[in-house]
């Protein structure tokens, strides 16, 4: 299924034309993100980052000990619990064709309980509702 292309960069690639709303913008900055000031869309969503593309070496280690059944300390909770944020949060999963009345309060439910993720219980019973869900993370 081809998508309807909600922007055009101009031939000489300085300036973003946004289809929704008519701006044309010059901004470099909003030509290299794809973005619409006016209407405050980024025309491209990449889907969420995931743990084993992750380079800076912190998160690794962390999902790493989860997989192996270690308790997580209260740093490494923050780690698990900033990377499911984003995992939860990008805008992909609202674009998903196969989201209904049935799993868009799933989405809805595990984007509000991430951020009160604090303990290895609380992360424990929201990964269980993520793969239940169909948003596995690991």
């Amino acid at each position: 299924m081809s998508e309807v292309r909600t922007y055009t960069i101009a031939q000489d690639g300085q300036s973003i034309a946004c289809h929704r709303c008519g701006l044309t913008s010059h901004n470099a900055n909003d030509v290299r993100q794809r973005y619409c000031a006016k209407c405050g869309t980024f025309h491209v969503i990449r889907g969420p980052g995931y743990w084993q593309d992750e380079v800076s070496g912190v998160l690794r280690p962390v999902v790493e000990d989860l997989l192996n059944g270690k308790v997580l300390s209260a740093d490494q909770i923050a780690i698990m619990r900033a990377y499911l944020q984003q995992w939860i949060g990008s805008p992909v999963w609202d674009r998903n064709p196969f989201l209904d009345a049935i799993s868009t309060p799933h989405l809805e439910d595990l984007r509000r309980r991430v951020d009160k993720i604090t303990t290895d219980d609380d992360l424990e019973e929201w990964l269980v509702d993520a793969d239940n869900y169909g948003f596995d993370p690991l």
